[in-house]
C-alpha cells in the first residue's frame, strides 16, 4: 500500500513538473502575436525617440575643382594666378567647414539622444510611482543636465563655425569683385580674359556653396538653442516630481510652450552670444569709430567708412574692428533685419579696404535710445 502511495505521488509530481514546464515555455517563447506586439512597441519607441531629437540639416557640402591655367606673363595674368590661389584656399576651407559641421551634427544627435533617454527613464519611474528622491531618478536627471552642457558646447561650436564661414563669404565676394574689376585693366591678352571668365564662374559657385552652408549652419544653431531652452524647462519641471516621487500635475514642456524663438544672425557673430554685452565691448573703444544711421533711403556712408578704416589702419596696421548691428529694443523684425543686412555690407566693405577677415567680427545688440537701424564700428 505504501509503495502504491509513493508511486501515485511520483506520478502526480511528474505531471506537475510537466505542467510547470509548459507554462514556463509559454513565457520564454511567446506566441507570434506577442512577438509582433513587442516589435511594434520597440518600433513605436524608436519613432518617439527620433521625434524628440532636434531636426538638423543634412547637406554635405563639397568643394568644387578649380581649373588650372597657363601664366601669360602679363600683369593681369599675375592677378589671375593670385585669384586662382585664393579660390583653391577657399575650397580647402569649404572641406574643413563641412567636416566640422558633420562632426558637430553627430555630437548634437548623440547628446540629445542621451538626454532623451535620461528624461524617459525619470518619467517612467515617476509614472509607476517611486520613492521620494529616488537616487536612480536623481542620477538620471543629473545626467540629463550634463547632456545639456554638451549640447550648449555644440551650439557654441556651431556659432563659431558660422563666423568662419562668414569670413570666407566676405573673401569670396572680394575675389568676385576683384575679378570683375580686372577686365578693365590695360595690358591684358585674350587668354587673361578667358581665364578670368572661368575664375569668375568658379568664384560665384563658391559663393553659392558658402551661403547655402551658412543658411544651414544658422538654422542648425537656431534649432539647437530652441532644443536647449525646452530641455532646461523640462528638467526644472521634473525636479519637484522627483523630490516627492510622483508626477502630480507634470506635463513635459514642448518647444511651443512659451519658448522664445531663437532667430540666428544672418551672419552669426564672432562672439559666443548673439547680443554684445558690456563686458565684450570693454576691450574695444567705448565710442564707435563710425556710427551710421539708416533712417532714410540711400544713406551715403562708403566714403566716410573708407576714410575712417584707412585712418585706423595707418595708426595701427593690426587694428581689430567690431561691426555691430544696432536696433531699438522694441524694433520690428524688419528693422532688425535691416541693421544686420547693413552690418554685413559694411563687413564686406571693411574687408575690401584691406583689413584681414580675421581682424573683423560681427555682432548685434539692442539699444533703448536707438530710433532706427544703425551700424557701429568699434576698434582696438
Amino acid at each position: 500500500m505504501r509503495k502504491a502511495v509513493i508511486k501515485l505521488f511520483a506520478l502526480s509530481l511528474s505531471m506537475f513538473i510537466i505542467s510547470g514546464c509548459t507554462q514556463k515555455d509559454e513565457t520564454l517563447f511567446p506566441t507570434t502575436a506577442d512577438s509582433n506586439n513587442a516589435a511594434s512597441a520597440k518600433s513605436s519607441s524608436a519613432i518617439k525617440l527620433q521625434s524628440d531629437l532636434p531636426v538638423l540639416g543634412t547637406t554635405v557640402f563639397e568643394p568644387i575643382a578649380i581649373a588650372q591655367g597657363q601664366s601669360t606673363g602679363t600683369f593681369v595674368g599675375q592677378k589671375v594666378s593670385s585669384f586662382r590661389s585664393e579660390l583653391v584656399n577657399l575650397q580647402t576651407a569649404i572641406k574643413k567647414h563641412n567636416d566640422d559641421l558633420q562632426k558637430i551634427r553627430g555630437s548634437v544627435i548623440a547628446s540629445s539622444t542621451d538626454y532623451t533617454n535620461s528624461i524617459n527613464d525619470v518619467e517612467t519611474r515617476l509614472q509607476a510611482g517611486t520613492t521620494p528622491g529616488n537616487p536612480y531618478a536623481v542620477a538620471s536627471l543629473q545626467k540629463a543636465q550634463d547632456n545639456i552642457k554638451g549640447m550648449t558646447g555644440n551650439a557654441i561650436l556651431t556659432n563659431q563655425l558660422s563666423t568662419r564661414v562668414v569670413s570666407d563669404i566676405a573673401m569670396t565676394s572680394y575675389v568676385v569683385n576683384s575679378i570683375k574689376a580686372s577686365y578693365s585693366v590695360s595690358g591684358a591678352v585674350d587668354e587673361d580674359h578667358a581665364q578670368l571668365k572661368v575664375l569668375q564662374d568658379e568664384a560665384e559657385k563658391t559663393n553659392v556653396i558658402l551661403n547655402n552652408m551658412l543658411n544651414e549652419i544658422n538654422n542648425d544653431y537656431a534649432r539647437q538653442q530652441q532644443y536647449i531652452d525646452t530641455a532646461n524647462k523640462t528638467i526644472l519641471s521634473l525636479e519637484e516630481p522627483v523630490r516627492v516621487g510622483r508626477f502630480g500635475a507634470y506635463t513635459r514642456p514642448s518647444a511651443s510652450d512659451g519658448a522664445t524663438p531663437i532667430v540666428p544672425f544672418s551672419v552669426a557673430p564672432a562672439a559666443k552670444s548673439i547680443d554684445v554685452s558690456a563686458v565684450q565691448q570693454e576691450s574695444f573703444s567705448s565710442r564707435p569709430l563710425l556710427a551710421v544711421k539708416f533712417n532714410k533711403n540711400n544713406v551715403n556712408y562708403k566714403d566716410g567708412l573708407n576714410r575712417a578704416v584707412k585712418g585706423a589702419l595707418q595708426a595701427k596696421p593690426t587694428m581689430m574692428f567690431d561691426i555691430v548691428a544696432v536696433s531699438p529694443v522694441s524694433a520690428a523684425p524688419e528693422v532688425k533685419n535691416t541693421a544686420r543686412t547693413k552690418a554685413t555690407e559694411i563687413f564686406q566693405e571693411v574687408i575690401a579696404v584691406g583689413v584681414s577677415p580675421e581682424n573683423v567680427s560681427l555682432s548685434a545688440k539692442s539699444k533703448a535710445d536707438a530710433n532706427s537701424s544703425e551700424v557701429h564700428i568699434y576698434v582696438k
